[in-house]
């Protein structure tokens, strides 16, 4: 049976846009702005756990550089009523959020020693609720939480 070949063609396609909108140039998406805010997030919590530029895992408390810290979540980012919650948000290392998933059960024991356990139960409840983020909201986080990093930074 012969092959199949794929020849890629340099005509860049893109999604018909809903009847009577216009695109607009240099407009982000709500994708590209959840991801923007997500990255804000991560550096925001990195730098605010980073003491003298180490960053230690929060589950097995291995000590690394700044760049090499993850932002690690107890409620999996898919819920977005928590995803950028900073109760919810704590920095590791590749081997834990990667590799062991978030080591979730020492991840849990660690945040239940340092809220209580109160605060973990409100986390996985408040992971339900249903959160339509809009432009605005990105963008008003985003803002926010910039200075909060340049605060950090002097």
């Amino acid at each position: 049976m012969p092959r199949k070949t794929y020849i890629k063609k340099s005509v860049k396609w893109s999604r018909p846009t809903a009847k009577g909108k216009k695109r607009v140039a240099g407009a982000k998406s709500l994708g590209k702005l959840k991801k923007e805010l997500d990255g804000v997030v991560s550096r925001y919590v990195r730098q605010f756990w980073s003491k003298e530029g180490i960053v230690y895992c929060y589950t097995c408390n291995k000590p690394m550089e700044i760049k090499k810290a993850q932002c690690g979540h107890f409620v999996p980012r898919q819920y977005l009523a928590t995803r950028w919650e900073f109760d919810n948000l704590r920095p590791q290392c590749m081997g834990c959020n990667v590799w062991g998933r978030g080591q979730l059960l020492d991840f849990e024991e660690n945040v239940k020693a340092e809220l209580g356990d109160e605060r973990v139960e409100q986390l996985k409840v408040s992971r339900n609720q249903l959160m339509r983020p809009d432009k605005a909201f990105y963008e008003q986080e985003i803002a926010r939480l910039t200075e909060l990093l340049k605060s950090l930074n002097p």
